[in-house]
C-alpha cells in the first residue's frame, strides 16, 4: 500500500514522523518547512490524489474537505484519507473508510497513541459492513450498496441467497430461508439485474482449464467455454483465471479471448500437469502432459472444488474448479 502524509507545520512534520516509525509513508511539506517543500495543500493533493492509496493531512479537517472535493470520484476508487490534527489528538477517517481509512486509522491511533474517530454507520453501529464482509473476496457488487447497508443496520430483514455455497458472514438480519424479508442479497456467479432492494454479489472465482488443438479459433474457444459456463449457470464475469499448458503461450486466439475477458492467465509446464496425477484421455503422446483442461484448472484453482471435470468440444477441451483461495 502506498501511503503519503502531508503537512504545513512543524508539528505536522513531527506526528508524521512518528507514524514513519510503523508505516511506511511518503512525507511532502509545505514550502514554510523546506525550500524544496509545495505551494499549497491543493497543489499537492492535485498531483499526488491519484497515486496513493491513502493520504494523510495533519491539517484542519475543514481545509481537507474543501480541498479533497474537487477531486474525488468513487468510494471504490478514491484514496483512503485520514486528517489528524495539529495537536495529534484525533485520527479521523474521512474517505473511503470500509476500503482503507477505517483501519489504517486505527493502525495510526496505535501508533502515535491517540484517538481513532470512525464514523462510518455500520462501525458506529457495531455491524460489520458489507464492504468489509466482501474485502479482498474478488467479487462485483451491482446494485445500491449504500441503501441495501442502511438497511442491515436499521434491522430490517434482508434475504440471503447464497447460490456459490460462500462462507462469507453477514449480520444476524441477513438470512438464507425466511418469508418476510425488506431486500435480498444474492451471491452468484450469474448476471443478475438487481431489483430496487436488491444486491447482487458476483463472485468471480472460477478458474478455467482449457485445452485446444492448433486449428481452434478464437470463436472455438469463446463458444466451448460460454457452453461451459452455461451448464453451470456462470457468466464470463465470474471468471478469475484461464489456465493452459506452456506450449499455447503464444497463442493468437487464446491471447484475445483473456484480453476480452480481462482476466489472469496462467501456463504451465507439462511436468506441473504431470505432478497432479491426473490422467484425461490419450494426449500424452502428442504433447508430454496427461492431461490439460483438468490439470490446469486445478492447478490455477489451488486445488480448489471441480465444477466440471472436463467438457469436450470439437477441438476444444474445458475444465472449471472455484478457486480454494476465494473459499477461505
Amino acid at each position: 500500500m502506498r501511503i503519503a502524509g502531508i503537512a504545513i507545520t512543524e508539528n505536522g512534520i513531527k506526528i508524521l514522523k512518528d507514524i514513519s516509525k510503523c508505516i511506511d509513508i511518503d512525507i511532502y511539506q509545505g514550502r514554510r518547512l523546506s525550500d524544496n517543500g509545495f505551494l499549497s495543500i491543493n497543489d499537492i493533493t492535485r498531483e499526488i490524489f491519484n497515486k496513493y492509496d491513502a493520504i494523510i493531512y495533519t491539517v484542519a479537517l475543514g481545509a481537507v474537505v474543501r480541498i479533497i472535493s474537487r477531486y474525488i470520484k468513487s468510494k471504490y476508487t478514491d484514496p483512503g484519507i485520514i486528517v489528524i490534527d495539529d495537536a495529534g489528538r484525533f485520527t479521523i477517517s474521512l474517505l473511503s473508510g470500509h476500503r482503507i481509512a477505517n483501519n489504517l486509522s486505527v493502525i495510526i491511533s496505535k501508533c502515535i497513541n491517540n484517538q481513532p474517530v470512525i464514523t462510518t454507520a455500520s462501525e458506529a453501529n457495531n455491524v460489520e459492513s458489507i464492504e468489509e464482509i466482501i474485502k479482498n473476496k474478488n467479487i462485483i457488487v451491482n446494485g445500491n450498496i449504500a441503501s441495501i447497508s442502511y438497511d442491515i443496520i436499521s434491522g430490517k430483514n434482508m434475504l440471503l441467497i447464497d447460490e456459490c455455497n460462500s462462507n462469507l458472514r453477514f449480520p444476524d438480519n441477513v438470512k438464507e430461508n425466511i418469508d418476510d424479508f425488506h431486500g435480498r442479497i444474492i451471491i452468484t456467479r450469474r448476471d443478475i439485474k438487481p431489483g430496487p432492494n436488491d444486491l447482487i454479489l458476483l463472485k468471480r472465482d472460477l478458474c478455467i482449464g482449457i485445452g485446444f488443438s492448433s486449428d481452434a479459433d478464437y470463436n472455438n474457444l469463446f463458444n466451448a467455454i460460454d457452453a461451459a459456463l452455461r451448464s453451470i449457470n456462470a457468466s464470463f464475469n465470474a471468471i478469475k483465471r484461464i489456465a493452459t499448458i506452456d506450449i499455447k503461450r503464444g497463442s493468437a486466439p487464446l491471447n484475445d479471448l483473456i484480453k476480452k475477458i480481462k482476466c489472469d492467465a496462467i501456463f504451465y509446464k507439462n511436468e506441473e500437469l504431470n505432478s497432479t496425477g491426473i490422467i484425461n484421455g490419450d494426449v500424452y503422446k502428442y504433447i508430454g502432459a496427461y492431461s490439460v483442461s483438468t490439470a490446469s484448472a486445478y492447478l490455477s484453482s489451488n486445488h480448489g472444488k471441480m465444477l466440471i471435470e472436463k467438457m469436450v468440444f470439437k477441438n476444444v477441451t474445458v475444465s472449471i474448479f472455484s478457486d480454494n483461495d476465494e473459499d477461505k
